[in-house]
């Protein structure tokens, strides 16, 4: 995916600040909004997917990427795992019984597994929703490499509503943020760092229950 520069978008953002002369905003000021605006949307509409692979620790564990976001899969070698409550994780690895499959769960800033002797030192692959990394706004030739070019104009947005916060004008701030956020959801919550939860059974209602 071909991105915008960010020099393109510096331009842009200073069209509408009546600020041509870079006088009262400076360039590196409008770039660190924008990569704010990156960052954030980018966290909203989870825009990049990774992969990371490695080894798990000898004591089961997995840590989580530097840039990771949320959850979305992962796979041990060709263990069936099964994600658990805390309660259900303790009620095994504190007395040493055997799950009918490999269990995980989130703690801390680490995936754990149970029985580690089934997975340490195996080979896993992490899927996750990532933070793209932040441009240097410095470089003419710095590009939002995952920001699609429909949303150019949301970041655009964004930049112009912090300067306009900045400046006093607080209505035009709140137009342009609401220009950003129009149709978006929300930022994600710690929670969603935590995987989907174990799976769970919900019963449909029969015929004779309606």
């Amino acid at each position: 995916m071909a991105g915008s520069l960010i020099s393109d978008l510096i331009t842009q953002v200073y069209m509408g600040l009546r600020d041509t002369d870079q006088t009262f905003f400076t360039p590196t000021q409008v770039g660190n909004y924008l990569n704010e605006g990156y960052l954030d949307i980018a966290s909203r509409l989870r825009l990049l997917r990774s992969e990371v692979t490695g080894t798990v620790g000898t004591d089961g564990t997995i840590p989580f990427p530097a840039d990771y976001v949320e959850f979305l899969s992962l796979t041990i070698g060709s263990l069936f795992l099964a994600e658990v409550s805390n309660q259900v994780f303790d009620s095994y690895s504190t007395t040493g019984d055997t799950p009918a499959a490999t269990i995980y769960r989130f703690f801390g800033t680490n995936i754990e597994t149970y029985p580690t002797t089934d997975t340490a030192s195996a080979s896993y692959t992490l899927r996750y929703a990532a933070l793209p990394p932040k441009l240097d706004v410095a470089s003419t030739t710095a590009t939002f490499t995952y920001l699609p070019g429909e949303l150019d104009r949301r970041i655009v947005a964004y930049a112009r509503a912090q300067c306009r916060y900045l400046d006093g004008d607080t209505g035009e701030a709140d137009r342009l943020m609401s220009t950003y956020e129009r149709g978006l959801p929300d930022e994600p919550r710690a929670m969603a760092r935590w995987g989907r939860g174990p799976d769970s059974l919900v019963p449909e209602p029969g015929y004779f229950d309606e």
